[in-house]
């Protein structure tokens, strides 16, 4: 069962991984709006109870640890699961409700409606995501 420390730590992973995509505590903090302040305090909370240091910050820089870089890695994973599940709660298909595996997604194109088994959706919308990601870089 998940205590409240759990969500604590669970919030420290993916601010953790906000600082690291923002490139700093205070970029982080805007886009979560909240506090640098607070962006910290998740994040020592979360050094605490790992013993291990996530970061270090020297003349303004910041700079992840070994065990730092796998909780962003971690965070990552966390948040492309989050917008998997936001993708599939916004277009599966509610019928067969009572057999879970008649579910599919249904994703509409200029008129054109592609019905997709929800295993294979899951494929195609993280390869479609990592290509979408590389063609913004």
């Amino acid at each position: 069962m998940f205590t409240k420390n759990d969500m604590a730590e669970l919030q420290g992973i993916i601010i953790t991984e906000r600082v690291a995509s923002a490139k700093g505590k205070r970029a982080a903090a805007r886009e979560l709006s909240m506090s640098a302040d607070t962006v910290s305090k998740y994040i020592d909370l979360l050094e605490y109870s790992m013993g291990k240091k996530i970061l270090v910050v020297t003349n303004n820089h910041l700079t992840f640890t070994r065990f730092g870089k796998q909780v962003v890695a971690l965070g990552s994973r966390i948040e492309r699961e989050m917008e998997y599940l936001k993708f599939t709660a916004r277009n599966i298909s509610n019928e067969g409700e009572d057999s879970p595996s008649s579910s599919y997604l249904l994703v509409s194109v200029n008129g054109l409606e592609l019905r997709i088994n929800e295993d294979s959706a899951r494929d195609l919308y993280e390869r479609l995501s990592i290509h979408l990601k590389d063609a913004s870089l």
